[in-house]
């Protein structure tokens, strides 16, 4: 499974996931990029998105979305 950290989780935390390909938003040059924009991007490449941002859900419409 592929998986993406956003910027604001700890980079530490791959360590849990050791049987998964883990990378980060800033590791693949997606920093900086708005959450719709970036959203749009990643689903194109990964399966799981983990983030810390608890209101995604309340700017995004995230029910189509496969990511």
């Amino acid at each position: 499974m592929k998986i993406i950290f956003d910027e604001n989780v700890p980079w530490l935390l791959r360590q849990f996931l050791t049987n998964h390909e883990v990378t980060s938003v800033p590791r693949e040059g997606y920093g900086g990029i708005e959450n719709g924009e970036l959203l749009a991007k990643l689903e194109e490449y990964f399966d799981i998105f983990i983030l810390a941002d608890k209101n995604l859900r309340y700017q995004q419409n995230l029910r189509e979305r496969t990511i």
